[in-house]
């Protein structure tokens, strides 16, 4: 079960350009920049996000990391990995990380920010409190009835003189 964003690899891209455009622009107001996650479910990452139960079998997904990107033009774009640890009677393993490039537009309205996923519509309240974003998401088919609370910290931009 992966995240429930999804999107495209090329908004990724241009999202990413947008974003060391404004900040090489000076500004970043209005939340634009890089944000990495730090926690999840009030655990710091890895932390589990999602379990799911089926008659036999139940897995967890674990965030490892992730980098969420907000342009000057409305846009974002999220790269997160994850993994999930399962369970079988006795038997236990974990899959291979998976990484899952999603993204939409957001709009932000005094620190209150709606991110809506470009290929479902969903969209995702986030509050912006200085440096911090915290994303709050609701699961959907098989996770549905859970959600997960995502924070994020902006990412410093080191500036070189010359």
């Amino acid at each position: 079960m992966r995240m429930q964003w999804a999107g495209a690899a090329g908004l990724l891209m241009l999202v990413a350009q947008g974003a060391a455009a404004q900040e090489m622009a000076g500004g970043m107001g209005d939340g634009q920049g890089m944000y990495t996650i730090t926690s999840v479910n009030k655990k710091l990452v890895p932390a589990q996000t999602w379990k799911r139960t089926a008659s036999d079998t139940t897995c967890s997904t674990v965030t490892q990391h992730g980098t969420l990107m907000l342009d000057s033009k409305g846009k974002w774009a999220l790269l997160i990995t994850e993994r999930d640890r399962c369970t079988r009677g006795s038997k236990t393993w974990i899959e291979p990380d998976q990484s899952t490039i999603s993204g939409g537009t957001y709009s932000n309205e005094s620190g209150i920010l709606t991110l809506t996923d470009a290929e479902t519509g969903t969209a995702h309240r986030a509050t912006l409190d200085n440096n911090r974003l915290t994303v709050m998401v609701t699961g959907t088919d098989p996770v549905a009835g859970q959600s997960a609370v995502y924070v994020f910290r902006r990412q410093q931009s080191i500036r070189r003189k010359g």
